[in-house]
């Protein structure tokens, strides 16, 4: 994880009201300044949708080392260095925060920090609005040195050692014991530390958000502009919908008028005093068994018949008789007498002469023989 713009921000140590932080634009320094967290008025400069912000730790509280971890691939020597820290704490590690990163020619960077100044660290910056993508010792953001010191002073509030593999606060005790002599402590200035403030945003060494502190995804939210946006292109959807619905059933509509005005002239020809669709299959039945076309007095009455018991699926047929005389007789079964009514009821109003006996099966089922004809 890498930007070229965002903030940067030192975390203060405890106790602390100032907070220094740097603007970066296009990967150089445009702007900085010391935020009084006294002050309710606290406002950090606006960032673009693409920039980062880096939190730096004071280097009290965060323990660095360097690790040889041989031949290990990255993530094995990363796992490794974790895993060693882990046996070194003495039993406390499950109250440390251990990351690894790897460096290469066999170097692993790991860095130790209490959970609970974890868990502060992020608490305090949330409260005046900062969620960091990139958290990391403020010492790791200086050059390493080829020998004795480089020291860096963060805005004042807080300065560092950086040495061969040694990070350390730059206090008088420990800068006497081992850095001596001033003349090995090379003293970064404003413009140079806002030089490397800037390149650690764009490569960080090592990223402390992982884990139970890794940054959670930002949802992005709707604003009130957008929700009337989304109504208006739901209702113009809706509408768009409705008009093809009407104008797919006007077209069935039609198309079902003009095969009706076609089948009715049709059967006009045989019969000339037929005057609408719905009578003219029961007139040209009736002219066919006049006529000893007695064909059709099977084939639609069993028709009819096979239709209701699609539509009545807990009725069922049990045998079905056709006679010479034109009648078809046959026996229903369904779980109440229910369906059986519906099923004669139906086939009466369709105009056929029907008669029903009923009975019960031993089973339990309700029956009926029935007997139809066309009339």
């Amino acid at each position: 994880m890498s930007f070229t713009n965002g903030l940067i921000v030192f975390l203060p140590e405890d106790g602390r009201d100032q907070l220094p932080w740097w603007k970066a634009d296009n990967g150089a320094i445009s702007a900085q300044g010391i935020a009084d967290l006294n002050d309710p008025t606290l406002v950090f400069p606006q960032l673009d949708s693409d920039a980062g912000i880096l939190a730096l730790l004071p280097a009290s509280q965060t323990v660095v080392r360097w690790m040889d971890m041989g031949d290990l691939a990255p993530r094995q020597a990363e796992a490794a260095a974790c895993l060693k820290l882990s046996d070194d704490s003495l039993g406390q590690s499950d109250d440390l925060h251990l990351v690894a990163a790897h460096q290469g020619a066999n170097n692993v960077i790991a860095v130790t920090i209490n959970n609970a100044q974890m868990k502060w660290a992020l608490e305090r910056l949330a409260a005046y609005g900062l969620d960091p993508d990139i958290i990391m010792p403020c010492g790791l953001t200086l050059p390493e040195p080829e020998a004795g010191f480089v020291q860096a002073d963060f805005a004042g509030t807080g300065a560092v050692l950086r040495g061969v593999r040694m990070i350390i606060p730059d206090e008088p005790a420990l800068r006497s014991l081992l850095a001596g002599d001033d003349d090995a402590i090379i003293r970064l200035d404003a413009k140079q530390l806002a030089e490397y403030l800037a390149a650690a945003l764009g490569a960080p060494v090592i990223n402390l958000r992982k884990g139970i502190f890794a940054k959670k995804e930002s949802r992005i939210g709707i604003d009130a502009r957008q929700w009337r946006i989304l109504g208006w292109t739901a209702a113009a959807g809706i509408a768009a919908s409705l008009l093809l619905a009407l104008a797919t059933y006007w077209q069935f509509d039609r198309a079902v008028d003009r095969e009706n005005e076609r089948a009715l002239a049709a059967a006009q020809k045989a019969l000339p005093q037929i005057s609408d669709v719905d009578s003219a299959v029961a007139a040209l039945d009736r002219d066919m068994i006049r006529k000893g076309a007695a064909g059709r007095t099977f084939t639609a009455p069993a028709s009819a018949l096979f239709t209701e018991l699609q539509v009545e699926q807990g009725a069922s047929l049990r045998d079905m008789r056709y006679s010479a005389d034109g009648i078809l007789a046959f026996t229903v079964a369904a779980p109440t007498v229910d369906p059986i009514n519906r099923i004669l009821a139906i086939l009466q109003q369709k105009g056929y002469k029907v008669t029903a006996t009923p009975r019960q099966d031993p089973s339990g089922l309700s029956m009926a023989d029935i007997s139809m004809r066309v009339p």
